[in-house]
């Protein structure tokens, strides 16, 4: 059943592109609105994961947290243990499963290089379509099976990050100690192969963005699609009146960063709206972004 929605579900993919003139609008600043009509902003993939507000027939945006869809490898960050190789594959690219399965969308995904990064959830604001309304015809989405699988997928690269930052500690703490913090390799194996290098298309960002409630914090649990496992849903059920509180849904508690989040055209249609070689790499948006925040 085809449904006329003022703006996306939850659960689903978009193609989008930041409106930069939008963004510095409510500024009033003839400068700011000059400098924001030179940047030229590109498409992008995402996965939105679930909206953080309750819009009503006028809104003009909607909050998400979103993850950023790549054709790439994640930049490393080796101050926190990230390599390049802790991706989620999303079928029906296999690369990088590192014995998981890939993650499965609603119908099958029109591209067949893609990957979820690791600790790169964020915020977003899709706005309103000003002279129609989000056809879910062609949406593409995960399923709640294949949204949990997502967020326990990142089991084991959690706990070599958490090895990495607490040897690193451990060193600091320590008078004595020589030598460099160790690299964040498996625990398993004394000789695990150094994590593959990133192609040039995602050399480098340091300003990749983590999210405050990080997407791996829930990847302690099985690495299991049965969201009925007792360990499974507990891991990812975090629904305290704090955390509900902390969503305002109603918008009743000023947020300061508002003005901030990156403000989104978004087109469902994802194949009409994009090409597999014209994804953009994630750090790009970011990059964007901070330009238009200048």
């Amino acid at each position: 059943m085809t449904r006329q929605l003022l703006f996306p579900d939850p659960l689903q993919f978009a193609v989008i592109r930041i409106d930069a003139r939008a963004m510095v609008e409510p500024l009033e600043d003839p400068i700011a609105l000059e400098a924001a009509a030179m940047v030229k902003c590109r498409k992008y993939l995402v996965f939105l994961e679930a909206a953080l507000d309750l819009p009503g027939p006028h809104s003009r945006w909607c909050r998400y947290s979103a993850y950023p869809v790549a054709s790439a490898l994640r930049p490393s960050e080796p101050e926190l243990g990230i390599t390049p190789d802790m991706v989620m594959p999303i079928a029906p690219n296999e690369t990088h499963a590192k014995g998981r399965e890939p993650i499965g969308p609603e119908p099958a995904f029109p591209f067949d290089n893609c990957f979820f990064w690791i600790r790169s959830s964020m915020v977003v604001r899709i706005k309103r379509k000003d002279a129609a309304e989000f056809d879910d015809r062609r949406a593409t989405r995960l399923g709640v099976r294949e949204h949990v699988a997502l967020l326990v997928s990142w089991r084991d690269d959690s706990r070599r990050i958490a090895h990495f930052v607490e040897e690193r500690r451990r060193l600091a703490q320590s008078p004595s100690a020589t030598g460099s913090p160790p690299s964040p390799a498996s625990g398993n194996s004394s000789s695990a192969p150094a994590a593959p290098q990133p192609s040039p298309a995602s050399s480098a960002s340091t300003s990749l963005r983590r999210s405050a409630s990080s997407d791996d914090d829930v990847g302690r649990a099985g690495n299991s699609r049965d969201i009925d496992h007792d360990d499974g849903a507990s891991s990812v059920s975090t629904s305290s009146s704090d955390d509900l509180a902390a969503y305002n849904l109603f918008g009743w508690s000023a947020d300061p960063a508002l003005a901030f989040y990156p403000l989104l055209d978004a087109w469902l249609e994802l194949e009409e709206n994009i090409t597999q070689s014209e994804i953009g790499n994630p750090a790009d948006f970011y990059e964007e972004h901070e330009v238009i925040q200048r």
